[in-house]
This record gives C-alpha cells, structure tokens and sequence, in this order.
C-alpha cells in the first residue's frame, strides 16, 4: 500500500504528461484511506507485542476486531476496482512515458520485489479474505478456554459480514453501471415517438408505449435496479417455418425491456433497439417475474409475432 500511496502523490506523473489526473485518481482511488487503517492496525499490533520475552502472548482480537469498523473503505475501493484496471490497460497500450515510469519506479524501489502495478492494485481486493484466513488459522490454534478465542470469533464474523457487504456494494454498482451503459445504448431512446422496428411490430409498441408513458430518463431512477439481462432465441411459426429470433432482454426490478441487439457497422458498438418496455411491478429477483400475472403476453416479447400468430412454442437462453 505504500507502493501505491508514493505513487499516488508522486507529482512527475502529472506534470511530464504521463497520465492525467482524472486517470491517477481512477488508478489509486481509496487507496490512501486503505493505507491508513492498515497503518493504524499495523500500530496497535506492534504495540501489544511490545512485550518482555517471558510474558504471556498478548490478546489481539479485540485490537483486528477495533480494526474492522474502519474497513468499510475496502468496499469503495472494490467497487472502483474494474476503472482503475480499464485506465492502466489503457494507459501501458497507448502511453509510453508511463510504462517508462513504471519501469523505473520497479527499478528504483526494491519494496516493488519486481512486482506490476497491476499486482499492487489487486492486492486490496485480496486483504480481507486473507485476513479471514488468518482468523480462522489463529483460532484452530487458540483453546476455546483462553480468553482471546471470543474476541478472534467476533472478529473473524466481522470480517465475513465485511466481505459479504463488499460483494454486495460492488454488485450493487457494477448493475447500476450496467443500467446506464443500456440507457445509453437504446436506440431509439425510451419516449414516446415511432420505434425504429419492423412495420408489423408498430402498431403494438406504439400501443404499449404510449399505455406505459415512459419518458426518456424513465429507466434510469434511483430506486430502479438491473436484476439480469441476456439474450434468447425465441422459436414460433412464421409463414409456415420454424424460426428462432435472437431478443436481448433486461429486467429490472419494476420493468422489463425487449430489445434487438445489433453491432454497428462502424466502430463495432453495440445497438439495442426498444422492442417492449413493461411495467412489472416490484422483483427482487428473476424468479419473481411471471409474464402471465404481469400481463405480458409471450408474442410481444418474441418481438416478431403479431398477435393473430401462433406463440413461440418455447423461449431458452441462446
């Protein structure tokens, strides 16, 4: 962490153009905050072994457990993580002065131990377990009768609770992520207009869209969360043939959204063109849809078959 935290403060990045703030910023995020609570950590522990050789071992669960109030800080760091690894493959493909950097900081500094910056970047997404590991270790080793075994327990619970909340933030903001790369990829965007998709499809989207009344900022809403999204190929009967179309659908936890993917012919992004978009009502998760109770009928999703058609026979993940 103090790798990081010089490299973080180290002003000749910036001012040899090597990166640019906003990039340093995204590379080290949190980073400095971590540093200080496993500094204090460090601290206390090396307080309570500053003992004479005879003397009992010291207590330290109480200290790791002080330690874990403080750590919440692993979670924004988490979450920052996926950024930070996007502007470092950036930054060594596309800027040379800062892989020269990099290289002469390994050179100048033996803390490195030949290590990359992306090694250094991952290892506090590792700590927590790792300090779980040692919990679990000091305890196998630590009789239930001596008084720090209470103490390493709630510390070793702590950090597991600690965990699960890391994972939770950073799945938490990784979908909301997901939800704006979407919202910024539908085409056309959600209001009330003609839909960019087959002319048989027109007169039910128009339908829809207008019974629904979305705007264009209705998908993105503060109590709206994306609870999966994927493609399917839909199999139905059309002019006598089997045919499967492929749907790419999101579902949040109060709407679902049909769409048509399609690659851009140049510059190779994706398009999601607005097929459906239905209120659901309140998911917690994919298995709390049921089309029928929400009054989605299965020929709207597929997205290709009026309503006069037969239903697709079965939808499944492609």
């Amino acid at each position: 962490m103090r790798v990081l935290a010089r490299l973080t403060d180290s002003r000749s990045l910036t001012h040899s153009r090597d990166c640019t703030v906003p990039q340093l910023r995204a590379l080290f995020s949190h980073s400095s905050a971590i540093l200080a609570i496993n500094t204090k950590l460090l601290h206390a522990l090396r307080a309570r072994f500053a003992v004479p050789p005879a003397a009992p071992l010291p207590c330290i669960g109480d200290t790791i457990l002080e330690a874990v109030e403080h750590m919440k800080a692993y979670a924004q760091y988490a979450v920052a993580y996926g950024s930070a690894i996007e502007v470092l493959d950036e930054l060594t493909k596309k800027n040379t002065k800062f892989v020269r950097f990099l290289s002469d900081v390994a050179a100048s500094n033996a803390k490195c131990d030949e290590q990359s910056l992306m090694s250094f970047l991952i290892t506090p997404i590792q700590r927590v377990p790792r300090y779980i590991l040692l919990l679990k270790e000091l305890r196998k080793y630590t009789s239930k009768d001596q008084r720090d075994y209470a103490n390493l327990t709630k510390a070793q619970s702590a950090l597991e609770e600690l965990a699960a909340f890391i994972n939770e933030t950073k799945r938490v903001a990784e979908n909301a992520n997901d939800l704006v790369k979407l919202s910024k990829q539908l085409e056309p965007k959600i209001k009330v207009r003609q839909p960019r998709v087959p002319t048989r499809c027109v007169t039910v989207l128009t339908c829809s869209v207008a019974t629904n009344q979305p705007t264009n900022q209705d998908l993105l809403q503060p109590h709206r969360k994306l609870i999966k999204q994927g493609t399917i190929r839909v199999y139905g009967a059309v002019k006598g043939l089997n045919q499967a179309k492929s749907r790419h659908l999101a579902l949040c936890s109060d709407v679902l959204l049909v769409t048509k993917r399609e690659t851009e012919f140049f510059g190779g992004s994706d398009v999601f063109y607005l097929q459906f978009f239905w209120h659901t009502g309140s998911l917690k998760s994919a298995a709390d849809l049921n089309l029928a109770d929400a009054g989605i009928p299965l020929d709207i999703v597929a997205g290709a078959f009026p309503s006069s058609r037969r239903r697709p026979q079965c939808c499944s993940p492609q």
